[in-house]
């Protein structure tokens, strides 16, 4: 998909009246590019993971865009429930970069994440998930083509590669 037409499709999102999973595949640069034109006001926290990341990493910033600190977190499931703040936040766009990387080798990345969206993050009507990944064959078989996340996922943008 051209960048048009994925900032048209995100803008949809905007006004839906309920919660957003989408996911973006394509260039590092194209997703940011994409993203910081989507973003105005709303609030935002934006997460880019490396291949070093810890969970201690994610909690830390998130943290630290909260203003407040609620201790390191045992596992994901432990983090997204320090997150329930988020049912709260009018407008909140919350962006994963680089997900792949937040799942380690004996993560419960993936059904935390699930866990998350049908329990935490799917109960403010205004919030957006973005899960970007430069891996589309990762991001297929982990999320899109995932079972668990059947009839949970609002869209899928594949960036052009060009």
């Amino acid at each position: 998909m051209d960048e048009e037409k994925a900032l048209d499709t995100l803008n949809f999102y905007k006004d839906k009246g309920s919660a957003s999973l989408i996911l973006i595949t394509g260039k590092k640069q194209k997703r940011e590019d994409l993203i910081s034109k989507f973003i105005d006001s709303e609030p935002i926290f934006i997460f880019k993971a490396t291949p070093q990341t810890t969970l201690k990493d994610f909690a830390d910033e998130y943290y630290n865009w909260i203003g407040y600190d609620k201790g390191v977190p045992k596992n994901w499931m432990d983090m997204f429930s320090k997150m329930k703040n988020v049912q709260l936040i009018p407008d909140i766009r919350l962006i994963f970069d680089e997900v792949s990387y937040m799942e380690f080798p004996d993560s419960m990345f993936i059904p935390s994440l699930k866990y998350a969206w049908d329990n935490i993050f799917s109960e403010n009507p205004d919030l957006i998930l973005i899960l970007g990944c430069t891996d589309e064959t990762w991001m297929r078989e982990r999320v899109s083509f995932n079972p668990a996340f059947v009839g949970r996922i609002s869209q899928l943008i594949r960036l052009e590669k060009n």
